[in-house]
């Protein structure tokens, strides 16, 4: 599930670069996948590989490059939120902006609901990256069911035409492209059954004593 958000994304990432509106916005007149919306969905993808490994059987370059992936969707993610909160322009809004987009508040800015949900995936890979294993199952299914409840509501939104259910907002926040929502809900799954999976538990080794024979 993992490896087909990593493809979507690299084909989006593609769509921009050679300028295909049918991989941008699926159908016309629809919003258009960001570029920074596809880059996260490649390193959260790549992510969500990374920790479907018990964290005792990944290397320490697994664990370093699951961290870097964790903490450059942040870095993206914060400062796109903060641009909208404190209106400025992104660095990252000047990547492959688009002329006349549809439902954008902002040219190559991603939905607000889009920026929150990567948080949401990002604090997921936040407790694999500490090794959180005790007691927080529970959590993750939380935060999963979350992200794939929200990306369910876009959907009927676009089912119905109601913009405001897939968190567009005039002036306020670009909506959430169709595909976007359709990755978070197989991303958010991932991570949902993941939860389920076993990990080995730690054992405790007693030191033995040797009996002597009176």
């Amino acid at each position: 599930m993992a490896s087909a958000v990593v493809g979507a994304g690299v084909i989006v990432i593609a769509g921009w670069v050679f300028d295909l509106d049918w991989v941008r916005s699926v159908f016309p007149h629809f919003v258009t996948m960001k570029f920074t919306t596809a880059l996260c969905f490649i390193l959260s993808g790549v992510a969500a590989l990374i920790v479907a490994k018990p964290f005792s059987q990944r290397s320490t370059s697994e664990n370093v490059a699951l961290a870097m992936l964790a903490f450059s969707t942040v870095f993206i993610v914060q400062d796109q939120l903060y641009a909208y909160v404190y209106n400025y322009k992104s660095f990252w809004d000047n990547i492959y902006s688009e002329f006349s987009p549809v439902f954008t508040a902002v040219p190559g800015r991603p939905s607000v609901g889009t920026l929150i949900l990567f948080l949401l995936i990002d604090l997921i890979e936040l407790t694999y990256i500490l090794n959180l294993n005790h007691n927080t199952y529970q959590a993750r299914r939380l935060i999963s069911g979350t992200v794939m409840t929200a990306s369910l509501i876009a959907l009927i939104g676009y089912l119905i035409d109601e913009p405001i259910l897939y968190y567009y907002s005039e002036d306020r926040s670009t909506a959430m492209a169709i595909h976007t929502a359709v990755l978070f809900l197989v991303l958010g799954a991932a991570h949902f059954i993941n939860s389920y999976v076993p990990t080995e538990r730690k054992r405790v080794y007693f030191p033995q004593t040797k009996r002597t024979v009176n």
